[in-house]
């Protein structure tokens, strides 16, 4: 019974039995009673749900009511199609097994219907709007959708390992993770020099004069983002003082960057060309849902010079996760758009470090100092430690219930070490790193 506001609907009497007289009420509706026997014409101009009801009078027995309540929906057909999915868990997402988890439906719109589906939990489906324990007996990585409509239009979110349930609960109780959206197979890394049709690098400062750059990101395991790790391809400052703005957004209803989350300055000339450059926020910016990494630059006199790098062009079938905007007031644009008539389909080479529960100050920096490559990855995996004084260093390897599959102490005397995992499936696992007494934990993918 979805119906949009200014319809008028006609009811149909199906009561049984013997009755003298009736008598309808329409809350909401215009007229709001009536005593004919198939009411019609009954006009409803107002959003909201409203309740139906009809008495039977009698005088050889008592009389009989029936109330439908909520039986009437009205939607504003201005916004029928503005449903949009959206929910997060408001207890941990790395949880033991046999724990519950409980979700909050952060949907946008006019939403009569959910439908969420918990990959792994028990119960494995529920039509409620918050469900409230779903309990995961298993140790897995858990996918969970959930499904919304106004009773025309639905939307669709699934966050894919968005659960993490272990046999045994993990050191220091904190599951930390490092993503990026470039693929094993692109490297090396790309950039591009604009000249001579205009001065200036992609991405970064040029000619054409983009002030913000953001890339989206959507499937990720952590609920927080501490840190980002730029591989820088040029920083020249013209000025000790000039700056860029690093920035986290959510997105908004067209899928672009939306309201900003976060932000850190940081001064160009504390980056080092060919360098990961490592930003850490001042604290934790929360995520929940598709969000965007990026940064502003400021165009001074002389023009300073900030390029990071980006995957090499994916031709113009591939995937773009980057976007570009002028100023505040103008259209966010592919770089195919930006660039036209280029056609470039790329991502930045920026890494993001997130962790699913907030950690102290010194552990952040320690986890963003430790930078874990390609991943996923499907043949090895390079551990990089970043101004780091190792006295002690060994790493371990679990797959998602909990098993140790290898542990080994490595040497002390570099900062660059690879483990190979041609013996590995294809899965998820668990990679912790010591490091001065110090457990750091991050999720790696095998894909081959």
């Amino acid at each position: 019974n979805n119906i949009p506001a200014g319809t008028s609907i006609n009811f149909t009497n199906q009561s049984t039995g013997v009755y003298d007289s009736l008598h309808w009420y329409f809350s909401g509706a215009v007229p709001d009673n009536s005593t004919a026997n198939n009411p019609v014409g009954i006009l409803y101009s107002t959003v909201g749900d409203f309740d139906v009801t009809l008495i039977l009078f009698s005088s050889s027995c008592s009389n009989d009511t029936l109330t439908k309540p909520l039986y009437i929906h009205i939607f504003d057909p201005a916004n029928v199609d503005s449903v949009k999915a959206d929910f997060h868990a408001i207890t941990s997402r790395l949880i033991i097994k046999g724990s519950t988890v409980k979700f909050e439906d952060l949907s946008q719109g006019d939403i009569t219907q959910w439908q969420w589906s918990f990959e792994y939990g028990s119960p494995a489906t529920s039509t409620v709007q918050n469900p409230p324990t779903i309990t995961y007996p298993t140790p897995a990585v858990c996918d969970v959708c959930l499904i919304v409509s106004n009773g025309i239009f639905s939307d669709t979110l699934c966050k894919t390992e968005y659960i993490v349930v272990t046999s045994t609960e993990w050191p220091g109780g904190s599951f930390c993770d490092t993503i990026s959206n470039i693929l094993p197979s692109e490297h090396p890394l790309s950039f591009m020099h604009l000249t001579p049709t205009y001065w200036g690098y992609f991405p970064g400062h040029n000619q054409l004069i983009p002030k913000y750059y953001a890339d989206k990101f959507v499937n990720y395991t952590f609920s927080e983002v501490s840190t980002l790790l730029v591989p820088v391809v040029k920083a020249y400052s013209a000025a000790p003082s000039n700056k860029v703005l690093f920035t986290i957004w959510d997105t908004n209803n067209q899928g672009l960057p939306g309201n900003v989350l976060g932000t850190k300055v940081e001064y160009i000339n504390n980056f080092v060309p060919n360098y990961y450059g490592v930003v850490n926020f001042d604290s934790p910016v929360p995520v929940n849902g598709e969000f965007f990494v990026g940064f502003q630059l400021y165009y001074n006199t002389p023009v300073d010079t900030f390029v990071v790098y980006m995957a090499p062009d994916r031709g113009i079938t591939g995937t773009n996760t980057l976007y570009i905007r002028k100023d505040p007031t103008s259209a966010w644009l592919t770089p195919s758009q930006f660039l036209s008539p280029m056609s470039v389909h790329t991502s930045f080479a920026i890494q993001v470090v997130g962790c699913l529960t907030v950690i102290g100050v010194e552990e952040i920096d320690m986890d963003s100092q430790v930078v874990v490559y390609p991943n996923p990855s499907s043949d090895k995996i390079n551990i990089e430690l970043f101004d780091v004084i190792t006295n002690i260093f060994d790493c371990k390897i679990y797959d998602i219930t909990g098993r140790s599959l290898y542990a080994e102490p490595l040497e002390i005397n570099t900062n660059h070490y690879e483990i190979d995992l041609s013996r590995f499936n294809n899965g998820i696992y668990l990679l912790e790193i010591t490091v001065n007494n110090q457990k750091i934990i991050k999720k790696i993918s095998v894909i081959k």
